[in-house]
């Protein structure tokens, strides 16, 4: 599973969109509302949501993102894309939301999720009761700014 071979570093350094593919049998707007339950006090509003500077987009999946060696394939009807952005104080949180996102996803319902870049990088793969799987060659890991993410749970290092 793991391909310790690959050492390529996901370049981190510009703006870029973090896309969270989510598996679900709820309909779009049964996902909303979840998400909403989410959010709250933030709305969602014409299928998007901001927090400060980080504009947020609520999308069907009409595409499927590629398979990645190792990661379970899911069938995924939603997109969340949540922008890395580089205005000081929302470049600081902006890809804690997104994993926080995560977080609040597999635990509010029954989900499976895959979080790309929109260069179609891995950064992970998770749901409800299942482990972690994430890149090690995303800067974010490495760098341990994610970590709080992967601590106490199951996590699998993948290097793809």
């Amino acid at each position: 599973m793991n391909n310790p071979t690959n050492t390529e570093i996901i370049d981190d350094d510009w703006d870029y969109d973090l896309i969270l593919w989510v598996s679900s049998n709820k309909s779009l707007e049964q996902f909303e509302e979840s998400l909403s339950d989410i959010l709250e006090p933030i709305p969602i509003v014409n299928h998007s949501f901001d927090l400060g500077k980080i504009h947020c987009v609520i999308e069907e999946a009409d595409i499927a993102p590629k398979n990645y060696a190792g990661v379970p394939i899911e069938k995924y009807q939603f997109k969340v894309i949540v922008p890395v952005v580089t205005y000081l104080i929302w470049g600081l949180i902006d890809r804690r939301f997104a994993m926080s996102l995560t977080l609040g996803l597999r635990t509010k319902f029954t989900c499976k999720y895959l979080v790309t870049d929109d260069s179609e990088n891995f950064i992970m793969y998770s749901g409800t009761n299942l482990p972690v799987y994430y890149n090690a060659n995303y800067p974010p890991w490495m760098s341990g700014e994610l970590g709080s993410f992967i601590e106490g749970v199951e996590a699998l290092e993948l290097r793809i």
